[in-house]
């Protein structure tokens, strides 16, 4: 349903709050932190809970991801990798940072994990300011930021 309604609208507004409701109790039961002898079924629905609930604009959830943002910040790859893209994307949606944008592509040619550069790439298409977004599509034409076998990849993000 979240495909068909349109962003920044009253709509969305009532539909957040839905989603809210539905994922408050499993956000309350798992939290952000893995606990040991938990299920696979719980590891599992960890990442979903906690992507709708940040969707539903949970106060809580939106301080416990930037939270862990600044305390990987010098690192970004030493995020849990099972929280890392839903971090990484909370704080692109949060700030709305040319210069967080710029952080991320700085990370993005350094690493060598693609898993995380699709992550990082994942949460600079959430940018929402056309003047950066002009400049991440100006940036696929450089093949020491975006080799050319990962351009599709990246438009598929933006």
């Amino acid at each position: 349903l979240e495909l068909f309604v349109d962003e920044d609208s009253e709509t969305e507004k009532a539909f957040q709050s839905l989603v809210g409701k539905l994922f408050a109790k499993n956000y309350a039961r798992l939290g952000w932190d893995k606990v040991a002898g938990e299920s696979a079924g719980d590891e599992s629905l960890r990442g979903i809970v906690l992507s709708k609930t940040l969707y539903s604009e949970n106060a809580d959830a939106k301080t416990k991801a930037s939270q862990i943002f600044a305390a990987h910040k010098e690192n970004l790859a030493s995020i849990p990798a099972d929280i890392r893209p839903i971090v990484l994307n909370n704080e692109i949606k949060t700030t709305n940072s040319a210069e967080l944008v710029k952080t991320y592509r700085e990370t993005y040619i350094k690493t060598s994990l693609q898993e995380f550069k699709r992550e990082l790439e994942g949460a600079v298409a959430l940018i929402k300011d056309e003047k950066v977004i002009a400049e991440l599509l100006e940036s696929f034409k450089n093949a020491d930021i975006v080799k050319p076998q990962d351009i599709a990849f990246s438009w598929f993000y933006l």
